[in-house]
């Protein structure tokens, strides 16, 4: 994350609003109700829209979230460039550099920026033009800019192949789903359709109020965020020292559970326990499902709600609630899911064990490369690069 503290004394500085030209009075918003899909790619605060059949821009530019942007989490990207025909909508800032600043360095340092001392609003955070135009950039010499941005894509590259290696990996996965079971929704092959509920042995989510027992060490806690679909994140743990209490005890996970998250904007993500994690403890916002293995096997059970065309669908159809959705214990034993025989469900996770080997490296390179990146990004902007 840069912020104004990240610019150092190495660069001159100056006023985002003396560097670029700000292109908003061009934008020109349009409803979804009223957008017609086309060929031209339709952006807004945190990148792509969509497609529109019509074009405002022809050029390379930085588009820089007005509303509705990452502000709270700039890692996440604030700040991205386009070009070619394209069309913004009011809620990215529309950015044409000077002569004195690089399009691509421009974008490396506005991509993070922490700019919450300029945003406005409490519920809607909201990044105006006046508030913009007085963002503090750094201004090294022209080539100094582009060997920096050059270094920084280098990087970059590295961490979009890493990327697509996963999502690939991700459809690796699927297709065994599919040559295995067949299409969920079709059900091709005939399997048995049962609700989850009959395999479950015991459903409960999490206590509050664990707060109270966060420690530098002890216990792992999972929370809502750690669960990734058929993984636990490994990165930024919480420890509790846990009591020894009824309370604690109902929500200590075993391995063979399967983690679901059932309130918020994750809800639907699910995992299966690995066995390092045994003994960890969950918050009120994951759920633990407790699977008989008589009929069903965890990574199967997993594997089965991560996807779209399975438990996602039936996920995003019984939440309930529109500023935070959430998923009470009865939708969960409703949901419907195949059931083939055990052996076969076995024999799927040996295979999705492989692929998740690989993912293991590839999330842990990443992980790496990230890390590399931000640290490249702080030292470029105080002219240590």
């Amino acid at each position: 994350m840069i912020s104004r503290n990240s610019v150092g004394d190495a660069y001159p500085t100056k006023r985002l609003g003396d560097v670029v030209e700000f292109l908003d009075s061009m934008r020109r918003p349009v409803t979804e109700s009223d957008r017609r899909a086309g060929q031209y790619p339709y952006y807004g605060a945190n990148g792509l829209q969509g497609t529109i059949d019509d074009f405002i821009f022809d050029e390379p530019l930085v588009l820089l979230a007005e509303d509705g942007g990452h502000f709270g989490a700039p890692d996440r990207g604030i700040a991205y460039r386009v070009s070619g025909r394209t069309w913004v909508n009011n809620h990215a800032h529309v950015l044409r550099p000077k002569a004195d600043m690089d399009l691509g360095f421009l974008c490396r340092v506005l991509e993070n920026y922490d700019v919450t001392p300029w945003v406005t609003g409490t519920t809607r955070g909201k990044l105006t033009q006046a508030g913009a135009s007085e963002i503090v950039v750094p201004v090294p010499p022209l080539p100094e800019q582009r060997r920096i941005a050059e270094a920084l894509d280098c990087v970059e590259a590295i961490r979009a192949k890493r990327r697509c290696a996963l999502a690939q990996l991700d459809i690796l996965a699927q297709s065994v789903f599919f040559d295995m079971f067949g299409d969920p929704v079709t059900n091709p092959k005939g399997v048995n359709i049962e609700p989850l509920g009959d395999h479950l042995l015991f459903v409960t989510s999490g206590g509050r109020d664990w707060a109270k027992f966060y420690a530098p060490t002890g216990s792992r806690f999972i929370r809502s965020l750690d669960v990734q679909m058929n993984h636990i994140a490994e990165d930024d743990i919480a420890c509790v020292a846990a009591p020894d209490n009824a309370e604690a005890r109902r929500t200590c996970v075993k391995v063979g559970d399967v983690l679901l998250t059932i309130t918020g904007s994750r809800i639907g993500r699910v995992a299966p326990v690995p066995d390092d994690l045994k003994g960890s403890y969950i918050s009120q916002h994951v759920a633990i499902l407790r699977i008989d293995s008589k009929g069903l096997q965890p990574h199967f059970v997993s594997f089965f709600l991560s996807m779209a065309a399975g438990g996602q669908r039936q996920i995003a159809k019984a939440q309930y609630g529109q500023t935070k959705p959430g998923l009470n214990f009865e939708q969960i034993r409703r949901f419907q899911i195949p059931v083939p025989r055990i052996e076969l469900q076995r024999e799927f996770a040996r295979r999705i064990g492989a692929v998740d080997k690989l993912k293991t490296v590839h999330r842990s390179s990443l992980t790496e490369l990230d890390a590399l990146f931000a640290t490249l990004q702080h030292r470029a902007f105080l002219g240590e690069l």
